[in-house]
């Protein structure tokens, strides 16, 4: 994630974009390494059930970016993990507890896999904010991440599978033009 910008088949302005951004980004460039710091890189503590982490959405929209026609939005997309069928086919088979507690023996698939109750948060399933230029659209965002992770996590007998809506980004213009209904000003 360190090096990762959005690509789209038929918008050459998020292209062009995410270009200009990766090299920013290689020249430290302090705007490119706001957004870079606005972002999740790392997910941590998914085990533990930290399965939302938001990074840093004010800063990300907050980045002005000295280059015209340029504005940041912030994502936050949500995967789902889950090995290969072949490498461990209990995942698929049997649910997991929260109780007695796991058996620290056992291959962290035990721990990862869908709850004995469906109340329970699903560890397998984790949100992560992003911080990556306007123009890209959430389509655009959602087919470059699994182009990106699936073949980075294939080759550890992992599906991932990226989910994202236009309903989970938005940027400093969208918030322009939101307007406060007459309902709200009178309630506050």
């Amino acid at each position: 994630m360190w090096t990762y910008t959005p690509h789209s088949k038929e918008d050459s302005k998020c292209n062009l974009q995410s270009s200009l951004y990766l090299q920013h980004l290689s020249n430290n460039t302090h705007w490119a390494i706001r957004m870079l710091d606005a972002s999740l890189i790392t997910p941590s503590g998914i085990i533990g059930g930290a399965g939302q982490q938001f990074g840093h959405p004010d800063q990300c929209v907050q980045t002005r970016i000295p280059l015209p026609d340029f504005r940041t939005k912030y994502c936050f997309p949500s995967a789902t993990m889950s090995p290969f069928k072949e490498m461990y086919p209990d995942f698929y088979n049997n649910r997991t507890r929260d109780w007695p507690l796991y058996d620290m023996e056992k291959i962290v698939w035990d721990f990862l896999r869908p709850r004995d109750q469906l109340i329970r948060f699903t560890r397998h399933v984790f949100s992560w904010g992003l911080c990556i230029p306007e123009s890209c659209s959430a389509q655009d965002i959602q087919e470059s991440l699994n182009d990106n992770l699936s073949q980075a996590f294939e080759k550890h007998q992992i599906h991932i599978q990226v989910n994202l809506t236009d309903l989970q980004c938005y940027s400093a213009s969208e918030e322009e033009h939101r307007t406060m209904p007459s309902a709200g000003y009178l309630w506050t």
